[in-house]
C-alpha cells in the first residue's frame, strides 16, 4: 500500500520510490533472518560444548526458556505471523492490489470499497 495525500488521494511516493522502499524492507528482513540464524548457530555451538541453558543464557543475553525452545529445533524456527483481522488494512491487501490493477487509484474510492467489505479503520476520513 502506498501513502496518499489527503487533498488529492494521489500517491505521495513515485513508483520508483515504492520499489526502493520495498527493496529496503526486503534487505532488512533478510538481515534479520541472517541474524537469527547466527544466534541459532551460536546457541547450538555452546550446547555442543556442554553448556546448559542457564549458562548459554548468561553468555548470550537470551532468556533460558528461549534457549531451551531453540535447542529443540534442528533449524531456526520461522516466526509466526499473527492472523490478519478485518480491522487491519493489510487484511485487504489482495483486494486493494487487484483494484489498483483495475485502475481504481484514488484513496477515497479504495477506502470506501474496503469499508463496504468490513474495514473499520480510523474514522477520520
Amino acid at each position: 500500500m502506498n501513502l496518499h495525500g489527503p487533498e488529492t488521494g494521489r500517491a505521495l511516493l513515485a513508483d520508483a520510490d515504492n520499489i526502493t522502499a520495498a527493496g529496503s524492507l526486503l534487505k532488512s528482513r533478510l538481515a534479520h533472518r541472517t541474524s537469527r540464524e547466527e544466534i541459532f548457530t551460536t546457541i547450538h555451538a555452546l550446547r555442543n560444548q556442554g553448556l546448559n541453558c542457564s549458562e548459554i543464557g548468561r553468555r548470550t543475553g537470551f532468556p533460558r526458556r528461549s534457549i531451551a525452545k531453540w535447542l529443540q529445533f534442528e533449524t531456526p524456527p520461522d516466526r509466526k505471523q499473527a492472523a490478519l483481522k478485518p480491522t487491519s488494512p493489510w487484511y485487504f491487501e489482495e483486494f486493494l492490489s487487484q483494484s489498483w490493477k483495475d485502475g481504481i487509484r484514488t484513496g477515497s474510492a479504495l477506502y470506501r470499497m474496503i469499508q463496504e467489505r468490513g474495514y473499520e479503520g480510523s474514522q477520520s476520513h
